[in-house]
């Protein structure tokens, strides 16, 4: 703990304590810096598997360094002194509660995948990177395709007539109509030779 004056900087130093408490880490830096609000740097999600990479890596090499340094007090020290890292490897090897509140939307926590009528669904995730078997969140649908070809008059554009094929709208898969595609098909009408011209030349 420590507490400001208006000209220095005490500190009340607790150097061992009974029992561990568990919290979230926070840098406060000395002099000037004291007080300042921690910088929080955001990451493209893209980024997150590498920083989950990073995390474990350190946390392994934070075990070796802990091991190294116990092996090396337990060879000068004796009794329960020497015991003093074992909290600390204690909490390196059972980790931490996780809480499902993030919300990442890549394909390492997709549940199921979008169609252009339902949304995709993804698992949320821990700020450790493990992902909830249970808990989940929606993402975006995706854009409807207008390669079917369905002869309906549902997607009726123009009938034939004995000049033009008939016109008809593109379809998804889905059944969406598509408002500017078209296709041709079918064969032109026979001409019906029902008009009467007359000409006084």
């Amino acid at each position: 703990m420590f507490k400001i004056d208006q000209q220095d900087i005490i500190y009340n130093i607790i150097p061992v304590s009974p029992g561990i408490a568990i919290g979230k880490t926070m840098f406060i830096a000395s002099g000037d810096d004291l007080g300042q609000s921690t910088a929080k740097n955001l990451i493209a999600s893209e980024e997150v598997e590498s920083e989950i990479a990073k995390l474990h890596d350190t946390i392994e090499k934070t075990k070796n360094k802990i091991a190294s340094l116990s092996n090396e007090l337990k060879s000068k020290l004796a009794g329960s002194q020497a015991t003093i890292f074992d909290a600390h490897s204690f909490i390196l090897e059972t980790g931490h509660k996780h809480l499902y509140h993030l919300e990442i939307a890549n394909a390492t926590y997709l549940k199921e995948p979008a169609t252009c009528t339902q949304n995709a669904v993804y698992y949320k995730s821990c700020s450790c990177g493990i992902a909830s078997e249970t808990e989940t969140f929606e993402g975006e649908t995706i854009p409807h395709v207008y390669n079917q070809e369905v002869i309906e008059d549902l997607y009726l554009h123009t009938e034939a007539t004995c000049r033009k094929q008939a016109v008809y709208y593109k379809s998804c898969v889905c059944g969406a109509v598509s408002q500017t595609e078209t296709f041709t098909n079918g064969a032109t009408l026979e001409h019906v030779f029902n008009k009467e011209i007359t000409s006084t030349k």
